[in-house]
């Protein structure tokens, strides 16, 4: 048997899910992603009636955010959490066709999950949908250190 991984047909089906997925999701945090859409010539414009992703972030516990409007449901996460790496099972697919999303069982808090903060979702991610908190505090201007934790959970800059 001999399979043709280069031939036209195949070069236009990844281009063609290139462009539709640059035309749903925020794929600024994904440099292979974006390597790829280079490679292959593809277009975020060419859909441009593509409903975008708009989820809000998830800012629920100490480590890290989840940002699902960047994420492109790779399952990545979900593998390490589960039977690749960690055994923890905290996260997975909830939601069926374009309402699919990672989360929690029962749409809980991670703290709330049997997450042990290994942070391999976070090392394993390609699109910066899970991100570690220090770092998209600092990409937002904010050093760790101005950030107070009120007695809800939510934070909010310190005044100097």
């Amino acid at each position: 048997m001999q399979v043709h991984t280069r031939s036209e047909r195949v070069v236009r089906a990844r281009k063609t899910i290139l462009e539709m997925l640059a035309s749903s999701v925020d794929l600024s945090d994904a440099p292979e992603i974006l390597t790829m859409m280079k490679e292959y010539g593809a277009s975020a414009e060419r859909f441009p009636e593509a409903e975008r992703r708009e989820i809000e972030v998830k800012d629920d516990n100490p480590m890290y955010l989840r940002d699902y409007e960047k994420c492109v449901l790779c399952w990545r996460c979900v593998q390490v959490c589960a039977d690749d790496a960690q055994y923890a099972y905290a996260i997975n697919f909830s939601g069926r066709g374009y309402e699919t999303e990672i989360g929690t069982f029962f749409d809980r808090s991670i703290p709330e999950s049997t997450c042990v903060f290994c942070g391999q979702c976070v090392g394993v991610c390609p699109t910066g949908a899970l991100k570690p908190k220090r770092e998209f505090l600092l990409e937002q201007g904010i050093a760790p250190e101005e950030i107070t934790v009120m007695s809800s959970g939510r934070r909010k800059r310190r005044k100097k």
